[in-house]
């Protein structure tokens, strides 16, 4: 019976993990080497700006859906909440070139 409990807690555990990467893409975009290259923008760079944005952005609020500002919204955003979130200069460049990769308008 033990058993049972492990197996089924483990596979509960690993449904709500994968539920909640799934629930991160809209809001989340995956880095991919198309959009390293269209943004011009090392991929190292772009996944730990997602890596931080995916973290450390939503201890206070969801992830915003990158697509919901305009490139000019987010350049009113972004440095507010790298201040309130106290990020260093690399962390601040990061997630800004991460975001402004996947902005449409």
């Amino acid at each position: 019976m033990r058993i049972a409990h492990v197996v089924g807690y483990a596979s509960i555990c690993a449904a709500l993990h994968l539920a909640g990467c799934g629930s991160l893409e809209p809001s989340a975009p995956a880095v991919t080497p198309a959009v390293a290259v269209a943004a011009r923008v090392d991929i190292g760079e772009l996944e730990h700006g997602r890596l931080i944005y995916t973290t450390r952005c939503v201890e206070c609020h969801a992830a915003e859906r990158i697509p919901r500002y305009s490139r000019a919204e987010w350049m009113e955003i972004l440095p507010r909440m790298a201040d309130e979130a106290r990020l260093n200069d690399a962390q601040d460049r990061a997630v800004r070139a991460y975001v402004m990769a996947f902005v449409t308008r």
